[in-house]
């Protein structure tokens, strides 16, 4: 062992691995652009919605592995949108 790390099997167990899902709920073009961006680069799927009704209804569809939302959005705040989540999710475990 020369103390060099070798990541061949991990870069192929990486690359055969489904990328994470990640739903962006912002009414704030620029904020979401930037996350989409940055997230993206870092090997992330983003999904988008502009509102709390739009994020509410893609979660539940899509079933993404995070959800970032935003707390203060016009039709449904995040805080609305958070506790019907959590909810739906708590009704499905029973």
């Amino acid at each position: 062992d020369n103390g060099r790390r070798t990541t061949d099997g991990d870069e192929d167990a990486m690359a055969e691995a489904p990328k994470k899902r990640i739903l962006l709920v912002d009414d704030d073009n620029e904020i979401i652009e930037s996350m989409k961006v940055v997230l993206e680069a870092k090997g992330f799927d983003i999904m988008i919605a502009r509102d709390g009704n739009q994020g509410l209804a893609m979660a539940e569809k899509e079933d993404p592995d995070l959800v970032i939302l935003d707390m203060m959005m016009p039709k449904r705040s995040g805080f609305l949108v958070l506790e019907k989540l959590v909810k739906n999710r708590q009704a499905g475990q029973t």
